[in-house]
């Protein structure tokens, strides 16, 4: 089980600042969430984000693994490795919506136009 039942037990006597405390105060139609209810959301949340994260990381490996000229850009530059972060998440994020960019500006990848 991903959450105990005297780990919700606890948070609702001793709220913490985290999403476990923010659950167990939440309601549906005025009323506090079943214990059921919390262990599926929780559960959901626990799956949600690791598929998110995995396929996530997965994609990004494989980007750089296809793309040695990226992998060599910052290798020589590390400084650039966040915000090449964000650019992997943003061209190969896990999701499902098609996007159009009309041209990459990006000064570590390829200047081409994209559709």
């Amino acid at each position: 089980m991903l959450i105990s039942p005297s780990e919700i037990k606890d948070r609702r006597a001793n709220p913490r600042n985290d999403l476990i405390s923010f659950d167990v105060s939440g309601q549906i139609d005025g009323g506090p969430l079943t214990h059921d209810e919390l262990i599926g959301f929780m559960f959901n949340l626990f799956i949600g984000g690791l598929d998110t994260v995995s396929t996530n990381m997965g994609l990004q490996f494989w980007h750089l693994a296809t793309h040695p000229q990226d992998q060599d850009a910052l290798r020589a530059d590390p400084t650039a490795i966040p915000h090449a972060i964000d650019e992997l998440m943003r061209l190969r994020g896990g999701h499902h919506l098609s996007h159009l960019q009309e041209r990459n500006n990006d000064p570590w990848r390829d200047d081409q136009t994209r559709r």
